[in-house]
């Protein structure tokens, strides 16, 4: 059951009415939530930036790993699913993004995630090379994108 459905929309709210397990979004290995998705994230859970501030900084060892906090609305994931940030390049890593998504399947099997289109926004990437991949190592996952 991998990625089921795109939705217009805020996540923000379904997630916050727990209508998923967790919500999964893409960040770099340099504690940035500086911009995009991130930011958000971290403006409406502080302890989820802190969670990625635990992490070693600028470490390339975390793409495909992932940070977490566990809220009232449900886990946040934090996936690094890019290294670099520079704007207007392409920064998304498809093979952190699997990496990831694999490890999650694992952890979290017959769950239900909402995402953002992680890593084809300010990371620049192929959204429908991504959500490939996502499909490809996501068979327990029941997982919804939204789209802002």
């Amino acid at each position: 059951m991998p990625i089921l459905k795109e939705i217009q929309g805020d996540l923000f709210k379904p997630f916050q009415k727990k209508n998923y397990d967790i919500m999964v979004h893409g960040c770099n290995c340099f504690h940035s939530f500086g911009a995009g998705f991130a930011a958000v994230v971290k403006r409406k859970y502080y302890l989820a930036y802190k969670a990625d501030l635990q992490t070693s900084k600028g470490s390339p060892e975390k793409l495909g790993s992932y940070s977490s906090y566990k809220s009232s609305d449900g886990l946040i994931i934090n996936l690094y699913s890019q290294f670099h940030y520079a704007f207007g390049k392409v920064n998304a890593d498809i093979e952190a993004i699997k990496k990831g998504f694999e490890l999650i399947n694992k952890e979290y099997p017959n769950t239900k995630l909402c995402i953002p289109r992680i890593g084809a926004g300010l990371a620049k990437s192929n959204w429908e090379v991504i959500s490939k991949t996502i499909n490809e190592v996501t068979p327990d996952l029941d997982i919804t994108v939204y789209v802002l």
